[in-house]
């Protein structure tokens, strides 16, 4: 029987309910979408709160579950929360020449002014994770006035040191994949990841899950995890291209060199109180990926913290 529950909780785990919290959208452009999460309780704490995930993967992660989600949280606590969701409608072929700039400044930038005038308060605090970081890292050096505080949440600033990625990207032939593909598969990214860290992906996940498959919190987040893990998005060519080859092959960011529209990304601009955390065990985005950064950023205000967990803070 105990098999049988095991079984199904793998099987099902696709089915899980995921991005409970309530929200409206406040704003579109092409494919993207805002999301308002109001406050649940007063006081509404200032500046509102916008969150930045990457462009793989779904936004989802962070409101996982009810009483697993950050969101959730926040709003409990009485910020004003928004959520940047890159593809309220999923990418296709016609999104092949979007570019990862716009993306950072434009996209950013709408969202962010939208946001202002729905609060009625000049700046926001940005969070973002991962890739989401990265482009919050970008836009807030670009738009220093808009931002009053910047969260980087394990967020890659020097690709020199990537670890397996970083090797993985060094040789790509990114100009092929451009020609081949007008969106890069989802199945193709999500391969690369699995293969970073083949045993702990494929294996650990389903072995904790068959030692603690008589908590049933425990499957229940195992289930919605899961789901996130392997819940991934298309990732349109010219922007991918860009992706890999500014900053895994080339590393333009860390070293200066990295232009937006035809302006320099100078990260002496970001001159907000900013926080950087990562995660120990995190093969994605290692921590020595992230541990130069606050030594490049203007601001006399840096926290760094790292903690011993994993990617999505699994021990």
């Amino acid at each position: 029987m105990e098999i049988l529950q095991y079984l199904e909780a793998i099987q099902s785990a696709d089915k899980s309910e995921t991005g409970a919290t309530s929200f409206e959208i406040v704003h579109r452009k092409r494919k993207a979408r805002v999301y308002h999460y109001l406050p649940e309780k007063s006081p509404c704490y200032k500046p509102p709160i916008l969150l930045v995930y990457a462009l793989i993967n779904k936004p989802y992660i962070f409101d996982l579950k009810p009483g697993e989600s950050f969101v959730e949280f926040l709003t409990q606590k009485g910020f004003d929360v928004f959520l940047l969701d890159w593809w309220g409608i999923p990418p296709s072929d016609e999104d092949r020449d979007l570019s990862f700039y716009n993306l950072c400044d434009e996209y950013v930038d709408e969202a962010v002014r939208k946001i202002t005038r729905i609060t009625k308060t000049p700046e926001v605090t940005i969070l973002g994770y991962c890739m989401g970081g990265t482009m919050s890292l970008i836009y807030t050096a670009l738009h220093p006035e808009r931002v009053r505080n910047l969260i980087c949440l394990t967020t890659p600033f020097d690709f020199s040191k990537g670890g397996l990625f970083t090797h993985f990207t060094k040789d790509l032939d990114v100009e092929a994949l451009v020609q081949t593909f007008d969106c890069i598969p989802n199945e193709f990214i999500d391969f690369g990841a699995t293969m970073a860290k083949p045993v702990s992906n494929l294996i650990t996940p389903v072995r904790k899950l068959w030692e603690k498959r008589k908590s049933e919190r425990y499957v229940e987040n195992w289930k919605a995890k899961h789901k996130w893990s392997h819940d991934g998005v298309a990732f349109p060519s010219k922007a991918y291209g860009e992706w890999i080859r500014d900053f895994y092959q080339e590393n333009k960011l860390s070293q200066g060199r990295l232009e937006v529209n035809g302006k320099r990304v100078d990260l002496g601009d970001v001159t907000c109180p900013t926080l950087i955390v990562s995660a120990e065990k995190d093969h994605i985005t290692p921590v020595a990926t992230t541990r130069d950064l606050h030594d490049h950023l203007g601001s006399d205000d840096i926290t760094y913290r790292v903690f011993p967990v994993g990617r999505i803070a699994h021990p």
